[in-house]
């Protein structure tokens, strides 16, 4: 068997890193903690919480894996859902270029065969010292060989 959580987070950053933008400015991605440099960022993406399950066979390491991603919006105005809907629609974008095919970038020692969206939700909102953050959670599900 082979963990494949590090290279399908590895993908994800690929494809995610510098690539998304708005209002001009590049958002921040980050593994599961903020990055001390993101700490200031009103907006960016955290590559959260992965599960998974065995699906191998006598002859394969396969492998049921899901990711989640977090999109979260920092304001001490008041709050829209307009910023975490536009990332969201530039991640869908990017992860879902053609019906079929997932654009996650290869990695050694695995295929990522399917990526499928399962869950997107809002987070309520949680108010800290005058600060609004609002979420924006997609689980993406994948099979992995």
């Amino acid at each position: 068997m082979i963990d494949v959580k590090q290279p399908l987070r590895t993908a994800y950053y690929q494809l995610l890193f510098n690539a998304l933008t708005y209002n001009a400015t590049t958002i921040p991605v980050s593994d599961e903690l903020t990055k001390q440099a993101d700490l200031n960022a009103k907006l960016y993406v955290l590559l959260g919480a992965m599960s998974g399950q065995d699906a191998g066979t006598f002859s394969s390491f396969n492998s049921k894996e899901q990711m989640t991603i977090q999109i979260v919006f920092k304001s001490s105005a008041q709050t829209s859902k307009i910023p975490l809907d536009n990332i969201a629609g530039q991640i869908l974008g990017l992860l879902f270029p053609a019906p079929g095919f997932n654009g996650l970038p290869a990695q050694a020692g695995i295929s990522i065969l399917t990526a499928q969206k399962t869950v997107d939700r809002y987070i309520d909102p949680s108010i800290n010292n005058g600060i609004t953050i609002i979420r924006r959670v997609m689980t993406i599900n994948h099979n992995v060989w």
